[in-house]
């Protein structure tokens, strides 16, 4: 798999397994192999999960890449020790993580509480295999020689790594512009008019939530500066490293000034309004993989779809049902919108369709289609009529099922992807927030105006009056119009030069393009000499 030519540039990633993290690093490549003209090499350093995504990305990105072409095919590597997920799952068994960030119900007064286990979230190792996972980094940096480290914003192995070892560096995020503005907003707006994360305040803080919502914001900045997780680890990197000084999320999004780049997954027409943008920050757009289409993939699906309008309902992988009531709330639901869309004398959402993707938790088994069961009693004829699919694994990706132009409402549960890939498709979006920055995105749809939070009084569950009233607003109420305009006209932005993922490609390539000028600068000033690096700290933030 190794090409035996050196390429004009070398590029290596450095990211976490899991799909919220891994998924721009594979669209990025994408986009990086398929850039006319472009002779990179791209190399993708993660844990054995990833591995086989890398080697479908890779074949993807080869048979679309337009002849005469250079793309090479990625360079996988290794790294050694746990991934974050495993890490995690063995913080969970020890009992180290305390209470699980997503099964406590959400309300104001655990926005605390609740974040001290996400901290170990993002970092769950403990030192020992933290440690183990940076030296295997250094090793596979070192062996690349790559002319920019690409890494992910939560790898603080890679950000520790990068910073000793003083390589160019970027940083590759599937966050949004506020993670890394907001605390530099004037008018210290992040105290008070914006919500603290976890608490499902709206957007703006009402006047009368405002002093508490400073409160609990300083009480989360306590927690970060005294987590005695961090420390451990800040700690053992310090003992046993040669000087190394240990980075994280935290010194990115609370850094008003770096000296390289850090590209996000958004655009400042899709987000909240931010008065400063750090100059380091790129916003990219929706960095998403591209998708096969619904009839390559399933075309019995897409023939389904073709029918009359969908509404698409997918909560993600970490949204499972351990008993029916939630299911039967959404079944409500659908009865409610369902009935409308049939009653309207227009008829312009006539043979309305509904796909559903239910995850039951793994041991849970209860009835969905079998006679005389709560759910068929609510939606049988509309089953029986075939305009409901109830499935637990949908063949093409999200994406795809979102383009598909039937598609007029996604029922979601506000994870980045999840949101990013509506606004791309421009679908609009109910939104059940079910913890944390879910919250924030269900807040941001209504701020934009393409969608409504179908679970503000009755979260982390829902309600179906409070969502079925959701649903139809969005499809049939008297501001319907105006959101599937905005929807499209977004759409349209996210698409504009190529897309997210090309953004970001292309950034990628002028930073190593700009690095080599510098260099030869450097080079010419020193008359000839200058050394591989500027030493350990050379790319520290400034």
């Amino acid at each position: 798999m190794e090409p035996t030519d050196r390429p004009d540039k070398k590029i290596l990633f450095l990211t976490n397994s899991e799909r919220g993290q891994s998924t721009v690093v594979l669209a990025t490549s994408h986009a990086l192999l398929t850039a006319p003209g472009a002779d990179v090499e791209v190399h993708i350093a993660s844990f054995p999960k990833l591995a086989d995504d890398v080697r479908k990305a890779s074949d993807d990105a080869l048979a679309a890449a337009s002849p005469p072409s250079n793309a090479r095919p990625i360079v996988f590597h290794t790294v050694a020790g746990l991934s974050m997920t495993e890490a995690w799952q063995g913080m969970l068994a020890s009992g180290a993580a305390g209470v699980n960030v997503t099964s406590m119900p959400q309300r104001w007064w655990q926005a605390p509480a609740k974040l001290r286990p996400l901290f170990r979230v993002m970092q769950p190792w403990d030192a020992e295999a933290f440690l183990v996972v940076y030296q295997s980094l250094l090793d596979i940096i070192r062996d690349v020689g790559a002319d920019l480290v690409v890494v992910d914003n939560i790898f603080g192995q890679a950000l520790t790594a990068c910073r000793f070892l003083g390589v160019d560096t970027m940083v590759l995020s599937p966050n949004t512009i506020k993670d890394f503005a907001l605390p530099f907003q004037p008018g210290a707006v992040a105290l008070w008019k914006f919500p603290c994360v976890g608490t499902a305040f709206p957007y703006p803080v009402p006047l009368y939530l405002i002093p508490l919502n400073i409160i609990l914001v300083f009480a989360i900045i306590y927690m970060t500066i005294t987590d005695s997780h961090t420390k451990k680890i800040a700690a053992a990197v310090e003992k046993y490293t040669e000087g190394a000084s240990y980075e994280t999320v935290m010194s990115l999004a609370l850094n008003k000034s770096l000296n390289f780049k850090v590209l996000v997954s958004n655009l400042p027409e899709i987000e909240f309004p931010m008065r400063f943008i750090p100059p380091h920050l790129v916003p990219c757009g929706p960095i998403l993989r591209p998708a096969r289409p619904c009839a390559e993939v399933s075309p019995d699906l897409a023939v389904w779809i073709r029918r009359g309008p969908v509404i698409y309902i997918n909560l993600g992988t970490h949204v499972q049902h351990f008993r029916p009531t939630e299911p039967l709330e959404m079944a409500r639901a659908l009865r409610t919108v369902l009935d409308r869309a049939d009653s309207d004398p227009e008829r312009k959402l006539g043979g309305l369709q509904v796909l559903w993707k239910l995850v039951m938790a793994k041991g849970v088994d209860f009835p969905i289609d079998e006679p005389g069961c709560d759910i068929r009693n609510v939606l049988g004829r509309y089953m029986d009529a075939g305009r409901i699919r109830i499935v637990d694994w949908i063949e093409p990706e999200p994406i795809a099922v979102l383009e598909e132009p039937n598609v007029v409402l996604a029922v979601h549960h506000g994870g980045a992807n999840s949101f990013l890939e509506a606004v791309s498709a421009g679908v609009r979006h109910v939104v059940l927030g079910v913890w944390m920055d879910t919250y924030d995105f269900a807040n941001r749809a209504e701020h934009l105006g393409i969608g409504i939070w179908g679970n503000k009084r009755s979260r982390p569950g829902w309600q179906a009056d409070e969502l079925g009233s959701a649903l139809v607003n969005v499809l049939m109420g008297p501001r319907s119009a105006q959101m599937k305009h905005k929807a499209s006209e977004l759409a349209r932005l996210c698409a504009a030069n190529g897309g997210g993922r090309a953004m970001a490609a292309r950034t990628i390539l002028e930073e190593v393009e700009t690095l080599r000028q510098a260099r030869k600068l450097k080079l010419d000033g020193n008359g000839g000499e200058v050394g591989e690096h500027e030493g350990k700290e050379g790319n520290q933030a400034s």
